[in-house]
């Protein structure tokens, strides 16, 4: 994607989560947009699919790093944005990944 595309593709997901963090209880102004699965897990020629709505998520500067990148996090997010905003991840093989993870 283009950086314009990218930069309109982040202004809609703060825009969705009102540029508040989506942690649980956090609930403070926030502009960090989070990738729930890493640009790394689409490979070279898929980098696309990773700058989805459905793939990102709002988190400020204390939830963002180190936080939204556990397993327990990236499968809750899932999970959130699936419930609150009806997205669809049947066919998308990243999220079969998330959702299979254990509270290991």
């Amino acid at each position: 994607m283009n950086p314009r595309a990218i930069e309109e593709l982040r202004l809609r997901v703060r825009m969705r989560d009102n540029w508040t963090c989506q942690e649980d209880g956090c609930g403070v102004q926030a502009s960090e947009t989070h990738h729930i699965a890493p640009l790394g897990w689409f490979g070279k020629n898929n980098k696309h699919l990773a700058w989805q709505e459905k793939n990102m998520i709002v988190r400020c500067p204390k939830h963002h790093i180190p936080f939204a990148h556990t397993k327990r996090v990236r499968k809750h997010d899932v999970e959130y944005l699936r419930d609150r905003y009806g997205y669809d991840y049947s066919t998308d093989p990243w999220t079969s990944k998330i959702l299979g993870w254990t509270d290991d």
